[in-house]
């Protein structure tokens, strides 16, 4: 398959030159081939300069910074254990990204946090240890291939060697990853996975690197291609009287090739969490904090629910009075009031019912059916 795609890529490009969408599909099929990993990650940060409101005037001494992470992926699916070496270790913090939620939980704290999406690096800051940003996504869930299919302006700039120079240029348009802008060189006889990798800003007019991806390949499987290592380098959005951009900091990343694994089968139950009772619950989604295993008790939520069936009924209320006014309004027919009304009213009664019961149970006054129940 992959000889295939290239030999028609290169023909395309003696005959006419392939298309935006063609390079991408081409770096997508590369990154597909590498279904699942299980990789451990060590990463050194080095940071160079100070911040944007002193100048960026250069550290006296540079602040040194290491970390090691396990992250497994499969099938869209992924988990984070920073300070995780080898297999048999535990980490103090999990992040799972299940596909529509990402978790961060911490067992020890009994902790966990519901987010939208999953953040793991900032696109122009120092980044935490992300491998997937190595190679497709311009942060926890924002997948760089997807970016440069819905933007107007992505071009291929040029081809050097076996490499294909794919860019889309910063934006103040309400597009994903707004403002920053990607340029990417995807290598061909690589199975088109990206060597180089810039995240782009505009200062002044001028189009700037933000941020810089170095990436070595080591192919893992039968024309399957997978970065070994990394060089990340961060730049300070201005223009400097040297040829030099500012660099800010760096980061250098590697992979422990000798204990990871590249397409193995890994249970979905990895990406699960087993939640504790008791667990702090802060969902950022709803807006709403809770602690895990409350909900369980028909007692906690009894003034809550009847809270919600008075409101219910007052909307009720409302919208029959605003349709007798002639307000374009929808009313709720008589079926639907009876069903949302009767609703109501069961969920109060078994409410209570089950707040006595257990209130009952508390004091000892439980019949033998109760116990039969």
């Amino acid at each position: 398959m992959y000889i295939a795609i290239l030999a028609c890529l290169f023909a395309a490009v003696e005959a006419e030159s392939p298309t935006v969408e063609d390079i991408l599909g081409a770096w997508e099929q590369g990154c597909d081939s590498l279904r699942s990993y299980d990789v451990y990650l060590a990463a050194k940060n080095t940071t160079l300069l100070g911040p944007r409101s002193k100048g960026w005037k250069p550290l006296d001494k540079p602040l040194v910074v290491e970390g090691v992470s396990r992250e497994i992926f499969s099938e869209g699916k992924r988990r984070v254990e920073p300070g995780v070496t080898g297999p048999k270790q535990g980490s103090g913090v999990v992040l799972i990204w299940d596909g529509e939620t990402a978790k961060s939980y911490a067992p020890q704290a009994k902790r966990l946090m519901l987010e939208s999406e999953l953040v793991v690096i900032a696109p122009n800051g120092p980044p935490q240890l992300d491998y997937e940003s190595l190679r497709r996504r311009a942060t926890g869930t924002l997948d760089r291939i997807k970016i440069m299919r819905e933007r107007p302006g992505t071009k291929l700039e040029r081809q050097e060697g076996t490499h294909f120079v794919l860019s889309t240029p910063p934006t103040s348009e309400p597009f994903d990853f707004s403002p920053y802008g990607i340029r990417v060189w995807l290598d061909a006889s690589r199975n088109f996975m990206p060597t180089r990798i810039q995240h782009l800003l505009e200062e002044s007019g001028e189009e700037v690197v933000a941020t810089e991806w170095e990436n070595t390949l080591a192919e893992v499987g039968p024309n399957v291609w997978a970065v070994a290592s990394s060089l990340v380098s961060g730049y300070a959005p201005v223009k400097s009287e040297k040829a030099n951009p500012l660099k800010t900091f760096t980061t250098e990343v590697s992979v422990n090739m000798a204990i990871s694994k590249f397409n193995p089968a890994i249970s979905d139950s990895v990406f699960t969490i087993d939640i504790p009772i008791g667990t702090m619950v802060s969902d950022s989604i709803t807006g709403k904090r809770y602690v895990f295993g409350k909900a369980n008790d028909p007692a906690a939520h009894l003034s809550e629910l009847v809270l919600k069936g008075k409101a219910a009924v007052e909307q009720l209320k409302s919208a029959g009075a605003s349709a007798s006014q002639g307000q374009r309004s929808i009313r709720p027919s008589r079926g639907m009031t009876v069903l949302i009304a009767n609703g109501v009213t069961l969920a109060l009664l078994v409410t209570v019912y089950m707040y006595r019961r257990l209130s009952a149970k508390k004091s000892g006054d439980v019949t033998q059916g109760d116990r039969d129940r």
